[in-house]
């Protein structure tokens, strides 16, 4: 049998989602680990082989209760999307049944163990980012040919147009002409959450207005039911004509209530101006270099 492949092992940030239930965010563990084990082999020209994965998902939740039990286990007939955000990345795992166990102190006072295990079929979809655009990032593909790089949105109804890359290695780039001020293009990502944490959005822009433009980033947390709770600007960044250069958003974020999506948006300042943009990236923590995982 070969060793299992470690997905996510560490501390983190547990939720649970489903489109019955909805969000389920029981908190922080000290400890969880998302493994991938090969389930079948086949000998061939005497090596072997392995035919599919099954990945499991363990943690213990410190500082259980009673109701946090109650509520996995009326999830149990509902596949879940489990979602943990660590220091730097986050792992997920769609289309998963739970099980759950609460071990109780010996003493009063004494934290209970909310002991969560669940696992996947072989046609799972489990993946750990440290970029959360993954691929989306490089705005490499338009599958609609609409001129706006897959997984992005218009803010406002600006013209948007894949062209060549200004970053060194070639591929795709997203050129955007702005009809109105602060148009421009965004993403969503679903990473729920309801504590404290720090997320950085960064980008490579050039301007090609043909004058001295500015560009912004902005990040917006939304609730379940898509509504914003909150929208942190960064500083207007000023362009000279064909000027090249990464910026970045470092937010600590303090949410007043639970998050289901982070909106990242890259905004042009005023109306009639167009940018290019390349390698863009949302992390936890602070700005690292350009990785699409």
């Amino acid at each position: 049998m070969a060793n299992p492949l470690s997905i996510y092992s560490g501390p983190g940030f547990v939720a649970f989602d489903d489109p019955v239930n909805g969000l389920f965010l029981p908190g922080h563990t000290g400890e969880i680990n998302i493994e991938g084990e090969p389930r079948a082999f086949e000998a061939m020209d005497g090596n072997s082989m392995p035919l599919s994965m099954l990945f499991k998902f363990k943690a213990g939740l410190l500082q259980s209760n009673q109701a946090q039990l109650d509520e996995l286990i009326s999830r149990r007939v509902q596949k879940q999307t489990i979602y943990v955000l660590g220091f730097e990345s986050m792992a997920v795992m769609k289309n998963v049944y739970p099980s759950g166990a609460l071990k109780r102190g010996f003493k009063a006072g004494e934290g209970h163990l909310l002991s969560v295990e669940a696992q996947t079929g072989v046609e799972a979809d489990v993946y750990n980012r440290e970029n959360l655009f993954d691929a989306d990032g490089s705005f490499e593909l338009d599958g609609n040919s609409d001129g706006l790089a897959d997984g992005w949105n218009k803010i406002a109804t600006g013209t948007a147009s894949i062209v060549a890359s200004f970053v060194s290695g070639g591929g795709n780039a997203q050129q955007f002409l702005s009809v109105a001020g602060n148009d421009g293009i965004y993403k969503d990502v679903v990473m729920p959450f309801n504590h404290d944490l720090t997320l950085t959005l960064s980008v490579n822009a050039k301007n090609v207005s043909g004058t001295t433009q500015s560009m912004v980033l902005e990040l917006q947390t939304l609730n379940a039911a898509g509504g914003v709770i909150a929208t942190y600007t960064g500083t207007a960044e000023s362009f000279t004509n064909n000027e090249i250069r990464r910026v970045s958003l470092n937010q600590a974020v303090s949410p007043a209530a639970d998050v289901k999506t982070v909106r990242a948006r890259i905004k042009i300042v005023t109306a009639n101006k167009t940018f290019q943009w390349d390698q863009a990236q949302l992390e936890l923590g602070q700005l690292t270099d350009y990785r699409e995982n």
